[in-house]
């Protein structure tokens, strides 16, 4: 009808392994890629070609292409994508030099006006932040290492806010505008005693993990299986999250002593000062 001719794009219900839609997309990527290496300008480059037919997600065959042991620190990597997944991975990757660009750049502000360049996001500038903001004041130091910080956020990301496999937890935020998050009360655990020296998760090294293959031919590879997984997994300190979620819960339920709600968790900010704790 009417209403049906005034629609645009394409269904999400087309975007599935398996439909007819993403063959022509494959096909579509590979005529692309050869032409480009028929072109002299573009021969001197290398494309690595994995779409929905080769198994994972985007997302994570891209953190695993940076995690692989080939991966040259002088390099420079432009994931382009709006996922905030995609932060995240890239700051766990803890790789130099890769940058997240919004693939979006004409959307609009908070204010209607449109961008005028795209925003760009550089886990190394994020990792220079915490350096100078929390390593000083943190007890835990590891040659200046964030990584930690980076999997502990990933990990309180997923709890407030979920991903595409797991809801959020109800009552549980990252931030909060008139009481401290769940990020700001575990930047005041780090600082504890009975907390020296931990984080919410720890690294443990395991076996090696499948195998991948490619199809070469002039400039480009086709690859015919996922990535291999990287050799260690994310343990989490089961006891830590348990009392981080516990003083979240106290926390929440204390009332303010201030008439106008002020924000009491800053980054380095103490914020007992504004509660007290009820039966």
């Amino acid at each position: 009808g009417p209403r049906d001719m005034k629609t645009k794009g394409v269904s999400s219900l087309f975007l599935t392994t398996g439909t007819l839609f993403m063959l022509e997309v494959h096909n579509s990527l590979l005529c692309y890629i050869i032409k480009r290496l028929q072109d002299p300008r573009y021969a001197h480059l290398e494309y690595e070609f994995s779409d929905s037919t080769v198994k994972g997600e985007g997302e994570l065959k891209i953190v695993s292409r940076l995690l692989q042991h080939e991966y040259n620190d002088a390099a420079s990597h432009a994931v382009v994508g709006a996922d905030s997944d995609l932060l995240l991975m890239t700051m766990i990757a803890a790789r130099p030099n890769v940058f997240v660009v919004d693939d979006l750049p004409r959307r609009k502000n908070s204010k209607g006006i449109k961008q005028k360049k795209p925003k760009v996001f550089k886990a190394d500038e994020l990792a220079r932040i915490w350096k100078e903001s929390l390593l000083e004041t943190d007890p835990v130091r590891v040659g200046g290492d964030v990584s930690s910080l980076a999997r502990d956020l990933t990990l309180l990301a997923i709890l407030s806010s979920g991903n595409d496999y797991l809801p959020g937890c109800q009552g549980l935020t990252l931030k909060d505008n008139t009481r401290p998050g769940l990020w700001n009360l575990y930047l005041d655990m780090r600082r504890q005693e009975a907390w020296f020296g931990q984080s919410l998760t720890m690294l443990e090294e395991v076996g090696g993990g499948g195998t991948s293959g490619t199809v070469s031919g002039g400039g480009a590879s086709v690859q015919t299986s996922a990535l291999p997984l990287p050799g260690f997994r994310v343990r989490i300190n089961a006891p830590m999250v348990a009392a981080l979620i516990s003083r979240n819960i106290e926390q929440k339920y204390a009332p303010v002593h201030n008439e106008k709600r002020a924000n009491f968790g800053g980054i380095a900010g103490n914020w007992d000062f504004g509660m007290k704790l009820v039966d």
